[in-house]
């Protein structure tokens, strides 16, 4: 499984690097980056899921949409006023989604 904090910080990069995309060709990219630093990629369905908590917080926009094929395509870009935000890191912890280990007495 990989880590929370690479796939939320590969994102912000990405769409840093490339302005705007869209869900598929972000997530082709990301295979491509996981298996170059020697890491297990997400399926597809999960890297949704990843983007759909990132937007819930704020930190990426829908920008606009395309048909393509009959399906539409989805262009999201970063929220610029939230580049620093912890949701980066763990999107789940910040939207307080993700309970914290107890502290071993």
């Amino acid at each position: 499984m990989v880590k929370v904090a690479y796939l939320g910080l590969f994102i912000k990069e990405h769409l840093q690097k490339v302005g705007e995309d869209y869900i598929q060709n972000m997530w082709r990219e990301y295979k491509k980056w996981a298996v170059q630093n020697g890491l297990k990629p997400c399926k597809y369905s999960s890297f949704r899921a990843y983007l759909w908590q990132l937007k819930k917080l704020g930190l990426i926009k829908l920008v606009k949409t395309e048909s393509s094929w009959g399906h539409d395509k989805h262009y999201y870009a970063l929220e610029k006023r939230k580049l620093n935000h912890e949701g980066w890191k763990d999107p789940l912890k910040a939207r307080g989604l993700r309970k914290r280990k107890k502290q071993k007495p």
